[in-house]
């Protein structure tokens, strides 16, 4: 895939390319959006994450005038790839682009002969419970107290690629 990697979905035109630590900003905006003016990763722990892009990768979803509107990353280890990130900005919310998003690195795993996708969602999170689920993604273990900002459970799941 080339970057930027443009694409209409529904009369909607984006690009997607790899995050860069210009992109921080707008990345802690959403978060800060999407966690209630919280943040899960800071400024660093984005900036390590994009740092190595070798084994890890980072994605943001931008609007034509630059507006990121959501992001998702990813590790790559031996034979398994692991989503730490889906994020879409509310306003943006319900279109497909977190699916859109889901596919691609999925496409991408598959790519690195990636056995399995692994990721963790709050078990309230009922729609990425469900966009996982379409996906193919099966249910593992609850997580009590996964998440570290809130101490809100985790469910994690794992989608086998063939």
């Amino acid at each position: 895939m080339t970057y930027p990697y443009d694409f209409t979905l529904a009369t909607n035109h984006y690009y997607l390319r790899p995050l860069a630590a210009g992109d921080l900003d707008q990345v802690l905006v959403v978060e800060r959006e999407l966690y209630a003016g919280m943040l899960p990763w800071n400024r660093w722990v984005f900036l390590n994450e994009i740092s190595h892009q070798s084994q890890r990768l980072y994605w943001g979803l931008f609007t034509d005038d630059d507006q990121l509107i959501g992001y998702i990353g990813c590790w790559f280890k031996y034979h398994e790839s692991h989503i730490t990130n889906l994020a879409i900005a509310k306003d943006w919310q319900g279109r497909g682009l977190g699916r859109f998003l889901m596919t691609k690195m999925i496409a991408v795993a598959q790519e690195h002969q990636c056995q399995i996708v692994t990721l963790e969602a709050r078990t309230d999170n009922l729609p990425a419970l469900n966009l996982y689920h379409q996906l193919g993604f099966i249910d593992q273990r609850v997580r009590v107290n996964y998440y570290d900002y809130d101490h809100s459970d985790a469910v994690s799941m794992c989608l086998p690629l063939k």
